[in-house]
């Protein structure tokens, strides 16, 4: 159902910025554009399972699940075995993620020159809505939102660069009081 579909792209972690302030600022806005999307009636959400963003959302619409059955997650998967070099915390992750899905598509029995490329376009293709945490436009994520851009599809960008540790702060300050 493409007209209230969500899919994400991100960088991996170890493409973001090494402090867990910023990446907890970076998660809030992630999460706070999932819940905005579900109140404006998206309740189809495609997920890449790549580490990071998509594995983030994932999780967050895992919990959301528990109190809003509505909602769903697909999970498109590259090509078997895409976690093989995983941490065992991430592939425990993973796990938790497929085994909650809505539905679980691997594209690929195997490893190929642009099987994330393809994987992309399939969860773009079946969405009206991209979210993307983003600063490198010539990454796979700036290749998915171009692609996104081309398709019509509308675009939510939380821009990594400005991602400020004081941000998280007054955010823990606003729901502590």
């Amino acid at each position: 159902m493409k007209n209230k579909s969500v899919c994400f792209s991100g960088h991996r972690p170890h493409k973001l910025p090494d402090n867990k302030a910023i990446i907890n600022v970076l998660k809030s806005r992630l999460y706070m554009a999932i819940i905005d999307s579900v109140k404006k009636g998206y309740c189809e959400f495609y997920t890449g399972c790549a580490l990071g963003v998509d594995i983030w959302a994932a999780m967050f619409l895992i919990e959301m699940k528990k109190s809003d059955p509505k909602l769903k997650v697909h999970c498109v998967i590259p090509y078997q075995g895409h976690s093989k070099k995983w941490s065992a915390y991430d592939k425990y992750n993973l796990e938790c993620v497929l085994r909650n899905a809505d539905s679980v598509c691997c594209l690929s029995e195997r490893y190929y020159r642009g099987c994330f490329a393809v994987r992309n376009k399939y969860i773009v293709d079946r969405s009206s809505l991209l979210i993307a945490v983003i600063d490198d436009e010539s990454s796979g994520t700036g290749q998915t939102v171009r692609y996104a851009e081309k398709n019509g599809i509308e675009i939510i960008r939380l821009d990594v660069t400005d991602a400020d540790e004081t941000e998280y702060v007054f955010a823990q300050l606003n729901i502590i009081h």
